[in-house]
């Protein structure tokens, strides 16, 4: 007994081996199944190759050593490879952070040349100021000195006229009514210079308020109310008193109007100054929590946090308590989650009070869309499947946990596209989001604005710039809001009802002094001589030049006073200066001898900086300080992902690297290039010399053994070839006088190994006195690599399979009836589609006659042991001579042939039988009847003289007898009447 049927074929084959040796169980199952199936369902390449032809692996157990050995080397050479790759990527992200550095670092140099030109076209400026100033100053003092020697002329020429005054007859009469002209006078004088300096105070007050842009509107009127009120000016002029109110009340109408209008700037740059403010809290904010590895927050989020602290809550974004397992799907995870990632969590006892707190904040303090967290209302979830996106949330706080995967719902994660389509709600890693009725895209985040888990240090600089940027704004926008603020209060004043009366008041105060003084001098010039009143008069005019003089003289000294006082603070200036410009040059050269600088890449912008900037050395500086950030914030990306690599690197390859190198990425470049040379330079190269040596002794074992082995197997082919060919040529013609033969075609990329292999059984591995082999053709080198190949080890090779070197096919042949000679009409792996029923069966009878004949290891020399062909259905929708033509040709192989086959084809087949057996079903009965029918040498003979295929003299007898039938009925018929 047997345990399974392959075993008892096995011992069938065995027991009835013939002398060429046991027949292959392979060969033999697929040929067998074949000739029982008869059906097309490989091609007819694919059917010759694995169903005709015998499977004769070179079995080289030398080079299958070497092949090993070349197998394993070039594994290690991969994985080698791959490792280099997968450094160089990670060298590759620090080059580009290197660079990005070198860059950041050049452009700071240049801010810091910019800020050092810019303060030496400062210095000289100032230098230039102070000459100047020196200058001045030396012309002011003469002025001073010059105007003192006129003050003390005067004084001692009023001594001299107050002498000669005393001395005259007329004084003593007079000196009352002198004493009360000089003192109207007086009064006239300092009446005058009240109203002449009340009045310059209003006009410089509306100068300066024209000056200001925010009242460009009302320019033009105020100036011409400027020049209404300077046309009332004079000590010694009486203004009009009804001129002077109407100018005054224009210049109030005016001024009102321009201080109404400018109520909306100062409460715009108010507004802007508090924005700025709060936008500096949360900057001051964002710092912070960079500083301590946190991401920055939408501006509203961290506005209602600000709110919700200053009524003693504790709110906590859900991004700070959670982390995403698996960092590839955070960008996509983020841009789902959009805002829920910054929803705040607060302890449950406070969810109320911050719900009034959100909904009390109205008008401009109002903040629209930032989520709270109601954690008193969660229930604990069921765990989160495996495949879905929810289940790469975690964290320790299981409020925010819960709260983000309760927003993701069943969401799967999908690699593919046939699996993000073939799911309910899925999301691939891309941000193709496919929900029960729809699909869309989401637009990932970039890593510079993820906020689940820790942000990154390189925004530390940033915020810092940006707050400070925006604390100058504040300062800015204040300053402007105040100066607003007091140019209203300006112009309120000049439209106020008590300036106007003011005005009114020094003018009517002037008049009446200038009347007193009108009548002063009239009651002097009745009582006095002409002579006297001269004198007087001189003295009055020597009085008025001396107040003049004085006045001129204090401007002058004053003048020149302030010119020192600006000349000290020049010096002052242009010492700070020194020390800026020291400072600036010390800065330049501190920058230019970081290792980061590149002098090419600073030479090469340099100038493109002056063609854009010229001398505006500021916003060269601004310039180059941005794209510094720039550089800075792209060397910060690189970084990052240069340790992303670097971390699934050293997980991948099981590397360790040291904290101080973990913690400085220069260190880590250095590592990892070490590693790269290090790889390139000993394991890759000895694993290089290695599989060369191993190439080497597969190219001997390969001319020694392995070709001559191929060589057998392909000379074992081609007789099989030529047997098969040998048997159909001596059978009859099938159908429409075709013939088949087997054909095979070497395939144009190995013709050069097929060539060295037999050129290797000619001459010898080494060649001999009629020639050599040759080299060994690249060919070999591509085939050992594809089949030492990671992954390749099931393909075939001709190095494996000498079947490899040929494609095969069936060639179909047809005689001319005229001459006998054969033509080529097709080819049977063309033709297999439309046809008739011998056209396509005869072809598989010949495949299967040609597989089983090849299986059982049959030649001419060996036609002993099992030979055994079994058919179902035989020959069926098939004519005569495709049956006879099919049964000759398996007599011509030698097979035995053991078949079923319908009962119509029996006269035909009688002809080929020893014998066979009728079965009937009895209807009536209900029961198989089988009869054997022996058939005879004779039988057989006899149904042979009927085919023509046995007899070649019965085609032409036919033919003769149509020829005669033909031309019998023409020579009975009468001749046509002449």
């Amino acid at each position: 007994m047997f345990d399974d049927a392959s075993t008892y074929v096995k011992q069938v084959l065995f027991m009835l081996r013939g002398k060429a040796g046991q027949a292959s169980y392979e060969a033999f199952a697929r040929a067998f199944r074949f000739a029982l199936r008869m059906r097309f369902d490989k091609s007819v390449d694919q059917i010759v190759r694995q169903d005709v032809l015998e499977d004769l692996p070179t079995n080289i157990q030398k080079f299958k050593s070497i092949v090993e050995t070349f197998k394993r080397l070039n594994a290690k050479i991969a994985w080698v490879e791959e490792k280099i790759k997968r450094g160089q990527a990670v060298a590759t992200s620090y080059q580009s952070a290197l660079t990005e550095a070198r860059r950041a670092a050049t452009w700071r140099a240049l801010e810091a040349g910019a800020r050092h030109e810019s303060n030496n076209s400062h210095h000289e400026k100032l230098s230039q100021q102070l000459a100047t100033a020196e200058d001045d100053e030396r012309e002011l003092f003469v002025k001073s000195n010059r105007a003192k020697a006129l003050l003390a002329a005067m004084r001692e020429q009023i001594g001299r006229l107050q002498d000669l005054q005393q001395a005259h007859s007329d004084h003593q009469q007079n000196a009352q009514a002198q004493h009360d002209r000089e003192a109207a006078e007086n009064r006239a004088t300092a009446r005058g210079t009240e109203f002449a300096r009340e009045l310059k105070n209003l006009v410089r007050m509306v100068k300066n308020a024209c000056a200001d842009e925010s009242v460009t509107l009302w320019r033009n009127e105020l100036e011409a109310c400027v020049v209404r009120l300077q046309q009332t000016l004079g000590i010694d002029v009486a203004p009009d008193a009804e001129f002077l109110q109407r100018a005054m009340r224009d210049l109030g109408l005016v001024a009102t109007q321009a201080a109404q209008s400018l109520d909306v700037t100062h409460l715009e740059l108010k507004n802007r100054a508090e924005e700025a403010g709060k936008q500096v809290q949360v900057l001051e904010a964002a710092l912070a929590r960079a500083q301590t590895g946190r991401a920055r927050l939408s501006d509203s989020t961290q506005y209602l946090i600000n709110e919700l602290k200053e009524r003693g809550l504790d709110p906590t974004p859900v991004c700070d308590l959670v982390r995403v397992t698996d960092t590839k799907w955070q960008p996509v995870i983020e841009a789902y989650l959009v805002n829920n990632v910054e929803a705040l969590l607060l302890r449950e006892s406070e969810e109320d009070e911050a719900f009034e707190v959100y909904r009390g904040l109205q008008g401009k303090r109002a903040i629209y869309g930032v989520k709270i967290v109601r954690a008193s209302r969660m229930r604990s979830p069921a765990p989160a499947a495996t495949d879905s996106v929810a289940a790469l949330i975690e964290g320790k706080n299981q409020h925010a946990v819960t709260y983000l995967r309760g927003k993701l719902g069943n969401l799967k994660r999908a690699e593919h596209s046939a699996e993000a389509l073939r799911g309910e709600r899925t999301l691939t890693i891309d941000g193709m989001l496919v929900g029960p009725g729809d699909f869309e895209r989401l637009a990932l985040v970039h890593s510079s604005r993820l906020r689940i888990g820790a942000g990154e240090m390189s925004q530390v600089g940033i915020l810092k710039d940006d707050l400070k940027k925006q604390r100058l704004l504040v300062h800015e926008f204040t300053a402007k809001a105040d100066a607003v603020a007091a140019l209203r209060y300006s112009l309120q004043t000049m439209a106020a009802a008590e300036t106007s009366r003011l005005i009114a008041s020094h003018g009517a105060n002037l008049r009446e002094a200038l009347h007193n003084r009108a009548v002063a001098r009239q009651r002097l010039e009745i009582s006095a001589s002409e002579e006297y009143q001269q004198l007087c008069t001189k003295l009055s005019e020597s009085t008025k030049a001396l107040s003049e003089l004085e006045g001129a003289h204090l401007q002058a000294h004053e003048a020149a006073v302030r010119a020192d006082a600006a000349l000290v603070g020049l010096r002052s200036q242009l010492g700070q200066s020194s020390e800026a410009l020291a400072s600036s040059a010390e800065m330049q050269e501190c920058r230019r001898a970081d290792l980061d600088y590149d002098a090419v890449y600073a030479f090469d912008h340099w100038d493109k900086l002056l063609e854009r900037f010229d001398d505006d050395y500021t916003a060269m500086a601004e310039h180059c300080r941005n794209q510094g950030q720039n550089c800075s914030t792209a060397m910060a990306r690189h970084i990052s992902t240069a340790q992303n690599f670097l971390g699934a690197y050293l997980s991948e390859y099981r590397e360790a690297l040291n904290d101080e190198s973990t913690a400085d990425w220069r260190l880590s470049k250095e590592w990892i290039e070490q590693q790269i040379l290090r790889l390139e330079a000993t394991e890759l190269a000895g694993y290089k010399k290695e599989a060369q040596e191993a190439y080497e002794a597969s190219q001997k074992t390969f001319r020694q053994d392995v070709a001559l082995a191929l060589n057998s197997n392909l000379k074992l082919l081609h007789d099989t070839f030529d047997r098969f060919n040998k048997a159909l040529k001596f059978t009859p013609a099938f159908t429409n006088g075709e013939r088949y033969q087997f054909i095979y075609r070497v395939r144009p990329d190995l013709e050069p190994l097929l060539k060295f292999v037999k050129n290797v059984s000619d001459f010898g591995s080494d060649g001999n006195l009629f020639g050599e082999p040759g080299s060994i053709p690249v060919q070999f080198e591509e085939l050992l690599r594809d089949k030492t190949t990671m992954g390749n080890a099931a393909a075939k090779s001709p190095l494996d399979d000498y079947r490899e070197f040929y494609e095969f096919d069936i060639r179909i042949d047809c005689e001319d009836p005229q001459t006998g000679v054969s033509k080529t009409v097709g080819h049977l792996s063309k033709r297999i589609g439309p046809g008739s029923g011998g056209e396509h069966r005869a072809p598989l009878y010949v495949i299967a006659g040609a597989a089983l004949y090849s299986a059982y290891r049959m030649d001419k020399n060996n036609r002993d042991g099992l030979r055994l062909i079994l058919l179902d259905e035989a020959f069926d929708k098939m004519d005569a001579p495709n049956i006879v033509a099919t049964m000759r040709y398996m007599q011509e192989l030698g097979l035995q042939v053991l078949m079923a086959s319908p009962g119509e084809n029996l006269a035909t087949l009688t002809a080929f039988l020893n014998r066979y057996f009728e079965i009937q079903k009895d209807p009536d009965l209900h029961v198989i009847e089988v009869q054997e029918r022996r058939v005879s040498e004779a039988m057989r003979m006899q149904f042979r003289e009927d085919l023509w295929e046995f007899h070649p003299e019965l085609l032409e007898q036919e033919l003769q007898r149509v020829r005669r039938e033909v031309i019998a009925p023409a020579i009975r018929a009468p001749l046509p009447a002449a």
